[in-house]
């Protein structure tokens, strides 16, 4: 059964305003709230996910969608359970969320299992009148208590505190369904809650939670254009043309190179020379490749990891296949110096020799070696 509660306010005698309590309205006023941070919330994570897009990056789907399900019920929930906690009660005080002025603070009537209790706390009087009982509120007060008195059905309680008077009634159910009627033509207003209060916290609660699903995003894709698959060689390009495009594209690649040099014994530490012989196809695959010169003897497996590792570069299509010695120079970087006497260390300079004089002298970190680290 749903008991319902209408309370009066009076000042001096005038009306100043009338709230009804009652399940249906706790419902109409959670679902409201729900719905409105659920809504926003839900707006919230399509708008993060539609700027995250535009930004050039893509989401993980069943991250982003479950802390969305996540965020948009959280938001719910508690929009949920603060709205029907308020609307469960008719508050008096001198906060401006209350629902009438009062002197003193406190629940005037408040849900309690399934119907309502009336709270008297000191300095109330008048009388409260039920079917065969009039009782005087004074005479239920207590000092320094709040007493609770249930409200039935038919009951009428006035309360005068300070200038003000309350007429708290209990509605049968005749009266209750007259008055959800009546409800339900009204916009939902709760003191203290309006909708800029959910919207706040569903917009809260969205950008706490995206902040997961932001971090596992990625670059988006880009399709690959015409340009992007053409050749970086001319098809109108001479062969000698095509011959220093390749030194490049190894000079380009070199830093692979440094595996082969760093875990070897310091007999190897030793400048050298190793020429790599490539047959390459139009399409740039390596179909052979050799040792063509070293300098390096059998000890010292420099020449092998470095054929090796050249035969795996990578080379673009050509106009024709190309048959091509790519000489590596191996320059010793001395990491100190004292006096006359070097010491070599694992560091490394890699030089590509090519018909191009300006081939790059490389260090480890990829810069340029200076020319008093040369041996």
């Amino acid at each position: 059964m749903d008991h319902s509660v209408e309370i009066i306010t009076l000042e001096r005698g005038v009306r100043q305003s009338a709230r009804t309590l009652s399940q249906r309205v706790e419902h109409r006023a959670g679902g409201y709230a729900a719905s409105v941070a659920a809504g926003v919330s839900a707006l919230g994570f399509v708008g993060f996910a539609l700027a995250t897009w535009a930004g050039g990056f893509v989401l993980h789907a069943p991250v982003f969608f479950g802390t969305a399900a996540v965020g948009v019920a959280a938001a719910a929930s508690w929009a949920w359970r603060r709205t029907v906690g308020r609307a469960q009660r008719y508050r008096i005080g001198a906060r401006v969320e209350d629902d009438a002025f009062s002197s003193q603070a406190v629940d005037l009537v408040r849900r309690s299992g399934e119907g309502y209790d009336l709270a008297l706390v000191q300095g109330m009087s008048g009388v409260i009148e039920e079917p065969g009982m009039r009782r005087p509120v004074e005479g239920l007060t207590v000092r320094d208590q709040v007493v609770c008195v249930p409200i039935v059905p038919g009951q009428v309680a006035r309360i005068d505190l300070d200038q003000t008077t309350f007429l708290v009634r209990g509605l049968d159910g005749t009266e209750a369904a007259q008055g959800a009627l009546a409800l339900a033509a009204r916009p939902l207003a709760l003191p203290g809650l309006q909708s800029k209060t959910f919207v706040r916290a569903a917009v809260t609660v969205t950008t706490a939670a995206a902040l997961l699903p932001l971090s596992t995003a990625i670059a988006k894709p880009q399709q690959l254009a015409t340009a992007d698959l053409a050749s970086g060689i001319p098809s109108q390009a001479t062969p000698w043309e095509v011959e220093k495009l390749t030194y490049k594209a190894v000079q380009r690649q070199s830093e692979k190179l440094y595996a082969c040099f760093e875990p070897f014994p310091a007999g190897c530490g030793t400048s050298g020379f190793v020429g790599v012989g490539l047959r390459l196809s139009q399409q740039g695959d390596v179909r052979e490749h050799w040792v063509s010169r070293s300098t390096y003897g059998a000890s010292c497996p420099v020449a092998a990891c470095v054929e090796q590792v050249v035969a795996e570069l990578f080379f673009e299509p050509m106009p024709e296949p190309l048959t091509v010695i790519v000489p590596v120079q191996v320059l010793a970087n001395p990491l100190a110096r004292r006096g006359a006497e070097v010491q070599v260390g694992g560091a490394w300079g890699l030089r590509l020799e090519s018909a191009d004089a300006s081939a790059d002298l490389l260090s480890p970190s990829g810069g340029v070696t200076e020319p008093e680290a040369r041996l």
